[in-house]
């Protein structure tokens, strides 16, 4: 996931959407490898992010990639999903997800989860980009 270049520039499109603050407290749904993990603790110095993944293996290779940033705590990861791994006293200026609301089961309940941990005028972003032979944007609407 981490190496297909197309994995990657939607990863930057959504991080650069998001207009990251040095001091934000962010919050990544389905971190993965951990590739945009590492872009956005580049934008953070002051700041800190969750990755939150179901996959022990993806944590696993997030906390190789980004070795140095969870040493020092700028990054976080937890195994889970947003009812067990987000406390709901958390509170996020950003969050975003890459090519996860497909796998959701309720997507109501999840995004109103969301809406929830962040703070007044946070940004959530949402990326979905079907995959499959003859997939174009009309399918992304569908999802929408």
């Amino acid at each position: 996931m981490a190496k297909r270049p197309s994995n990657r520039a939607r990863n930057i499109w959504t991080l650069d959407l998001l207009n990251i603050q040095p001091a934000d407290r962010v919050l990544e749904v389905g971190c993965g490898p951990g590739f945009a993990l590492t872009a956005a603790a580049a934008r953070l110095p002051r700041g800190r992010i969750l990755g939150l993944d179901h996959s022990a293996v993806m944590l696993q290779q997030a906390e190789v990639r980004n070795r140095a940033e969870v040493k020092s705590g700028r990054i976080e990861l937890r195994l889970g999903n947003l009812d067990t791994a987000v406390a709901p006293m958390e509170a996020f200026d950003k969050i975003y997800w890459v090519n996860v609301v497909q796998f959701l089961d309720d997507k109501d309940a999840a995004l109103a989860r969301l809406f929830d941990a962040l703070v007044p005028g946070g940004i959530l972003a949402t990326t979905y980009v079907p995959r499959g032979r003859g997939a174009h944007r009309a399918d992304a609407l569908v999802m929408a």
